[in-house]
C-alpha cells in the first residue's frame, strides 16, 4: 500500500505520524490537482529529511510497489 500527497501537503509531518514507505511522489500535471512546481513544493516539505526518506520518497517506494520498472 502506498499514498501519493497534494504538493500542498505536509509530507514531512505525514511521514513523521507514520513511516516514509507509505509516501511516494505523484504529480496530476498539468491538471490544477498537480499545483504549480510539485517537485519544488515536496522538495521544501521534505527539506530536513534523511537522504534515505527522499530516496523512499522520489523513487524506492514505487519501485518496491512495481518492481518491474527498475532500470538495470
Amino acid at each position: 500500500m502506498a499514498f501519493t500527497p497534494f504538493p500542498r501537503e505536509d509530507v514531512t509531518r505525514l511521514i513523521a505520524d507514520s513511516n516514509d514507505e507509505l509516501y511516494l511522489f505523484s504529480s496530476d500535471y498539468p491538471h490544477v490537482e498537480g499545483g504549480r512546481d510539485p517537485i519544488g513544493k515536496f522538495n521544501k516539505s521534505l527539506a530536513g529529511a534523511s537522504r534515505a526518506t527522499l530516496d523512499r520518497f522520489r523513487a524506492e517506494n514505487f519501485l518496491r510497489l512495481w518492481p518491474s520498472s527498475r532500470v538495470h
